[in-house]
Parts: C-alpha cells; sequence; structure tokens
C-alpha cells in the first residue's frame, strides 16, 4: 500500500445507511476498445455532414490514440488544449497538431500559469473560453479538434474561423448527446447503442448483483443517480443487469442535472416523476420522492432527507459512487455532506489488464497511460500531480479502479483516506 502520512477519514460500508450510484463508467462499464472508435466516427461525421469539414476527420489512426486523456482543457482563446497541474501550472499544451516548447508555453501563458486557474479549478465549471474534456463521451473526439485546429491555423485563417469551428463542434455534441435525442432517434450516437448495445457494453458480473441484494439486505438503501435519461437508462440498464434491474434499487433518479443537482437546493431544482404510460415528465414536480417510481432532475438534498426519514438505528450517512471529476467527484465534496467513492477507469492500466486481447490492449493502454504525448491523469509525480491527480488527493474517501472492485469490499473493512495522500483501494497511480 501507499505509504500513509496522517490519519484524513474512515469510511466503513456497514456504517452506511445509503449507497448511491452514477451510471455511466461507474455502475455501467462500458467497453472502451470498440466505444472509443465509435464515439469519434459520430462526432466526425456529424461536422463531415454540415458539407464544411473534410472526410479525413473521419480516419482515427493509431497515433491518434495517443492526443486521447481525460482532464485536459480546451483554450479557445489560444487555441490550445493543456494539461494544467494542482497549482495551476502548464505541463503540457497542443496547438493543433504541435506539442509546444517550454518555450513556446511561456510566450502564450507567462511564467507557464494558467490565469484562469483559480475560478476554474475549484468547481470545474466550463467558464467563458474554456471547456473541460472530462469523460469518455468527448476525450475521443481530442484528435478531431487537433486535426481541425491544426488545419486553420496552417491556412492562416483568423479567430472568427477557429470559433466557428467550436460552435459547430460543441453542436455536434448536442446533436448525438442531448438525453432528448434518443426518444426522436436522431444524431448517430443513439441509434448505433440502440443497435449494438452489446458491442458497447459489459454485462455486470454476478458478483455484483449479489453485492448489491447483500446490501439492502443489511438495511443499506441502494440508489441510482444518472444524468441519462429514463429511455437511455433503461437500455444500458437491461443490457448489463438483466431486465428485472429496477429491483435492485430502493430509488431511482434520472435526468439528474449534475453538477446542478449537487448545486442547488429543493426550489430551485425539484423533482418530477415519470409518467409510464406517457413517456414523458409528470405536469407538477413533486415535494418528496418516493420508492417504486422513476424520479427526474432534483436534488441532493431531497434524496438526503429521504435516506435521513428511512434510516434504521440512526444511521443517517450516504455515500456516492461516481466517475465524472466534474459532474460526481468534485461537487459531491464541495457541496454535499456525503462520502465518496470515486471510479477511476484509468487505475485499470495501473492493475495490469491481462484479460484484454492484445488489440484492446493496444487501444486501452493509449487511452489510460498517453504513451509519450501527455503525462497520465495523476501527473507527472506525486508531488507535482495534475488538476485531475490533485483532486484524487483532496476528494474521494476511496479511489478504485472499476466498480466490480466493489463487490469484494468487505462491508466492516477500514476504508482510510489520508490527507495528500489518498485512499487508492486497489491500485498504484501510475505517475509520468
Amino acid at each position: 500500500r501507499i505509504q500513509i502520512l496522517f490519519e484524513h477519514s474512515i469510511m466503513k460500508i456497514r456504517n452506511l445507511a445509503a449507497l448511491c450510484f452514477d451510471m455511466d463508467f461507474s455502475l455501467v462499464n462500458y467497453k472502451l476498445d470498440t466505444f472509443v472508435p465509435m464515439v469519434h466516427r459520430c462526432i466526425a461525421k456529424t461536422l463531415v455532414s454540415k458539407g464544411t469539414y473534410p472526410q479525413s476527420l473521419v480516419n482515427l489512426e493509431d497515433n491518434d490514440y495517443q492526443l486521447m486523456r481525460r482532464g485536459l482543457i480546451l483554450d479557445k482563446v489560444t487555441h490550445c488544449i493543456i494539461d494544467v497541474s494542482s497549482k495551476g501550472h502548464i505541463l503540457s499544451a497542443l496547438r493543433g497538431l504541435q506539442f509546444l516548447s517550454p518555450n513556446e508555453i511561456e510566450e502564450l501563458y507567462p511564467d507557464k500559469i494558467w490565469g484562469h486557474f483559480k475560478k476554474f479549478s475549484s468547481v470545474l465549471d466550463d467558464v467563458g473560453n474554456f471547456l473541460l474534456l472530462d469523460s469518455v463521451f468527448v476525450t475521443p473526439t481530442i484528435p478531431i479538434i487537433a486535426k481541425q485546429i491544426d488545419r486553420i491555423l496552417k491556412a492562416g485563417a483568423h479567430q472568427e474561423t477557429c470559433h466557428k469551428f467550436y460552435e459547430d463542434y460543441f453542436n455536434a455534441l448536442v446533436t448525438n448527446y442531448h438525453p432528448d435525442v434518443f426518444k426522436k432517434n436522431t444524431g448517430l450516437y443513439f441509434p448505433e447503442m440502440k443497435k449494438n448495445v452489446s458491442t458497447y457494453i459489459e454485462k455486470s458480473p454476478e458478483s455484483l448483483v449479489k453485492k448489491l441484494k447483500s446490501l439492502r439486505k443489511e438495511n443499506i438503501k441502494i440508489v441510482l443517480i444518472t444524468a441519462s435519461h429514463v429511455d437511455y437508462t433503461e437500455l444500458l440498464m437491461s443490457h448489463a443487469f438483466g431486465s428485472n434491474w429496477q429491483s435492485l434499487f430502493d430509488l431511482i433518479c434520472c435526468r439528474a442535472k449534475k453538477p446542478g443537482f449537487f448545486k442547488l437546493d429543493a426550489k430551485s431544482a425539484p423533482f418530477f416523476t415519470w409518467d409510464k404510460e406517457n413517456k414523458d415528465y409528470s405536469i407538477a414536480s413533486v415535494s418528496e420522492i418516493t420508492p417504486g417510481s422513476i424520479h427526474l432532475e432534483g436534488n441532493w438534498g431531497t434524496v438526503d432527507d429521504w435516506i435521513k426519514k428511512h434510516a434504521v438505528d440512526g444511521v443517517t450517512d450516504a455515500a456516492y459512487i461516481g466517475d465524472s471529476f466534474k459532474s460526481d467527484i468534485v461537487p459531491t465534496k464541495a457541496y454535499s455532506s456525503w462520502k465518496l467513492i470515486a471510479i477511476v477507469l484509468e487505475g485499470k492500466m495501473c492493475v495490469g489488464s491481462e484479460d484484454f486481447t492484445r488489440k484492446k490492449q493496444k487501444i486501452v493502454d493509449s487511452i489510460m497511460k498517453m504513451g509519450d504525448s501527455w503525462n497520465t491523469i495523476f501527473g507527472p509525480s506525486n508531488e507535482n500531480p495534475t488538476l485531475y491527480g490533485g483532486k484524487l488527493l483532496s476528494c474521494p474517501d476511496a479511489i478504485l479502479s472499476d466498480v466490480n472492485v466493489f463487490a469484494d469490499i468487505d462491508v466492516d473493512k477500514e476504508l482510510v483516506f489520508k490527507e495528500d495522500v489518498g485512499n487508492f483501494y486497489d491500485f498504484y497511480p501510475l505517475y509520468k
């Protein structure tokens, strides 16, 4: 285990009243080797269909995987994709297809300091001209951004051309990912997922199903809180856990508008119930949530009140399990009183991945380790972590590489978090 300096907090699963799970890349695992190329293809084809972008954007070369990594920031002022340390220093910068030298970085960022770091880093909100590349729904598109910016800059085009591309890029994400698109069956992403869900989503192991059932027998409430809409949730959860998946949960919350779900109160972010017959929102919001119904939107405080109301033997603490730094990890710690278990998929590479085929391993290693292009998501070193690496050393009470690891954790095991060291439960972070 990692050497501990001093104690910060201890958590036992048995001492929790509830466990709240995010879905995508948390409770449900995606197959990265097929999912990543598909996401790239959907966004690229959407852009190309506008008629102003070259067909070559759709091509995904082996080297393109080296550009993909979570936790990078698109700076729409300098047209760089930057990797920032936990103290605001620019660790690396990609402009077009060119990684900048230290001198070139300093020309764009005096003293190699990102001036917007303080405002941006506290809660990871996208502000103004900056976009956080946070999830695997977005990181496969980094080669698209890099190639198009490279093409624009080499052509000597003006700022307006770059910003028109950023607008088209954002619209391509909305066209494919907006929750309402699933029902309309438009875009490229959802139709592909409907047609070939088994190609992109893993079946959950029986050990995880048994774990969820056993926790409920221990009077620990199991709650699903996902930003995905009801229809997409049904598609993924039915594949991963079977058609009776809803029986595993005491409470189901869909279309949770995270991070607002954690920031806002019941007045600003009320819950609605799902009308099964009309497959739509209920007309009026609800002040209380009840088992047996699917709830939409809402806020963590109302869920916490429900957990406390149904607490057994005075146990009222809850823990949230999620993977997104922007939507799950940082806001849970910043705005709620819940404990936090972070799922960090990059940890799989640190554990070792003997179950991957050679082809899969090549892709997964590129996404998680980054070869010689970027630092790993954790940073150059424990003393100089990335923005994300720093959050991992300060936010989660425990860090897992996979939700399936959770299935093997004894309910009485002490999960010990140490300040400035964290609690990497099943892997050592790989710094480079």
